[in-house]
């Protein structure tokens, strides 16, 4: 009824309203002013007491435990996020994940301690801290526990705790007993006469200009390159790499190498990329409908029913194949997982075709639509193997479960070469930077 004799009877007034009381509304008002002398009580947070003194100071709310979920910590040094997601039992979680929830831990608890100190320094006189003795309290005594530590050394209380526990009440403690530790620092005066006879030269501070200078020289060059973006797809792919994933290929050479005759204007890569949208899709489960699924695609593409018949024929036999019956059984299964790499002052970039979870570690999955030649497909497996190293170091890089291998399934066959992941992060981290200056 208020807002209608304001005037504000639809909904874009109503909004407008809202605005304005949020933005003229104070989050807190300002602390109220009272003449010395007054009998009073004021009721503020400790922010707002800052600078402040008052005769007494009671400290509320103390014990009160707020559960913390850091779900995503931002590693502000690094430039980068560290997240942790799901239950504790069957988490996916990055691999420092651990390491910096605790120490955001330890730099919340540091604030805290800090704003702890200024709250307890406002009082003139006396300082009262309500402090449960006792009780059943399943989440600790909350901010409490950072004054803990100074119970041994209040001395004996004016109260005896032993009664508090039978009879509630207050505990009064001496503070002039305690043991603050306070350590006396002397003013910092610079001696001139002993300043005279130093050699500036050999000085922290001249060593550190020297380093900041170097660090400078340069700087506009190096940061004023493009960025080089790498695909790990592309190591390997020759000129006779013939339907590689993402590179065109002529059709002539497709079919001297005993391909079933394409379309006009057909090429291997639309067959590849053809394939690769469909699994991408396809439920495993399921498999019925690939031959649908296929000439579904394929048209949205624009490629002729010959196009789909020829990239269901691969995909019905790569369904046949040993690693797609375990990504059947496993504990998770991702479609092309995107990744991106830091490397030797390039970025690697690409996706994983599949990535499936079992109980003893993460595989990868490759699906390459290559023609199998005479010689099988251990040579394709060596020409691959910086590609599936690259696979293996990024999905290491973030996942806190081992990655046991990378499988290049050429789906044509269908035939199976699985690369292990080197335990050896050096070896790896030497063949990407050969897949980097490759591409330089």
């Amino acid at each position: 009824d208020g807002l209608t004799r304001d005037g504000t009877i639809s909904f874009g007034g109503f909004v407008r309203w809202l605005r304005d009381v949020q933005q003229l509304t104070p989050q807190e008002a300002e602390s109220p002013l009272s003449e010395e002398g007054d009998d009073f009580v004021r009721m503020l947070t400790i922010h707002k007491a800052k600078g402040l003194e008052f005769p007494i100071v009671v400290l509320a709310d103390l014990a009160r435990y707020t559960p913390r979920h850091d779900e995503i910590i931002v590693d502000r040094k690094a430039s980068r996020l560290e997240f942790g997601l799901g239950s504790r039992d069957n988490r996916l979680a990055t691999l420092d994940y651990v390491e910096f929830r605790d120490l955001e831990a330890l730099r919340r608890d540091a604030e805290l301690i800090r704003l702890l100190y200024v709250g307890t320094t406002r009082a003139r006189d006396a300082l009262v801290i309500p402090w449960f003795a006792g009780g059943r309290r399943k989440k600790g005594n909350g901010h409490l526990k950072h004054l803990e530590a100074l119970m041994a050394s209040t001395g004996t209380p004016i109260t005896d705790l032993a009664t508090v526990r039978s009879e509630p009440g207050p505990v009064a403690f001496d503070a002039t007993a305690l043991d603050l530790d306070v350590r006396h620092r002397r003013p910092t005066r610079l001696k001139t006469e002993e300043a005279a006879t130093i050699d500036p030269s050999t000085t922290n501070a001249a060593r550190e200009k020297e380093e900041w200078e170097e660090w400078l020289s340069g700087y506009g060059d190096r940061h004023h390159e493009p960025a080089r973006i790498v695909s790990p797809s592309s190591e390997g792919q020759g000129e006779d790499a013939t339907w590689s994933d993402g590179a065109a290929r002529h059709e002539d050479a497709a079919r001297s190498k005993g391909a079933r005759d394409l379309p006009p204007g057909v090429t291997g890569a639309d067959i590849g990329t053809l394939v690769h949208a469909v699994m991408e899709e396809l439920d495993f489960e399921q498999p019925g409908a690939v031959i649908e699924m296929t000439r579904a695609v394929a048209l949205s593409s624009g490629l002729p029913e010959e196009a789909a018949e020829e990239a269901a024929a691969i995909i019905e036999g790569a369904l046949k194949s040993p690693v797609l019956e375990r990504a059947r059984g496993a504990v998770r299964v991702w479609r092309e997982l995107p990744f991106c790499l830091a490397r030797d002052g390039a970025t690697l970039e690409g996706k994983m075709d599949l990535v499936f979870e079992e109980k003893d570690g993460l595989v990868i999955v490759d699906y390459k639509t290559n023609l199998i030649e005479a010689g099988g497909t251990a040579e394709l497996r060596e020409k691959y193997r910086g590609q599936a190293g690259a696979y293996g170091l990024a999905l290491a890089a973030v996942a806190d479960r081992p990655v046991k291998e990378v499988v290049l399934l050429f789906m044509r066959g269908p035939k199976e070469e699985p690369i292990p992941v080197d335990a050896d992060p050096g070896s790896i981290e030497k063949g990407l930077s050969a897949l980097i200056s490759a591409e330089q």
